[in-house]
């Protein structure tokens, strides 16, 4: 899957609009921005851009992990308890994040 290579860092600008000034983060990978979160998100709450912004850049990082815990599971069937939905899951998000 084709995605912005390198690590995933929150950087947080300011935007300055009729003497209004507007915090936002971006995640960029190395010099290029990969996500804006958006300067004027009306009804969040305290917080909440930042977090959104550190899921997005913890995402590659968040779909390997889940790719190498499926292929263990796969590859040792019977060998962990766990419930199978667990691994549903998992293979979801996969292909959510792969756009499936």
């Amino acid at each position: 899957m084709p995605r912005t290579p390198g690590s995933w860092t929150v950087k947080w600008f300011d935007d300055i609009r009729d003497d209004v000034v507007f915090q936002y983060p971006q995640v960029f990978a190395g010099p290029d921005m990969v996500a804006s979160v958006g300067a004027r998100t009306e009804g969040c709450k305290p917080g909440e851009l930042n977090d959104n912004a550190n899921l997005i850049a913890a995402a590659p990082d968040l779909l390997k992990a889940c790719k190498g815990l499926v292929a263990v599971l796969m590859d040792c069937p019977g060998t962990f308890n766990y419930d199978p939905a667990v691994e549903d899951a998992a293979a979801a998000a996969i292909a959510k994040a792969e756009g499936a």
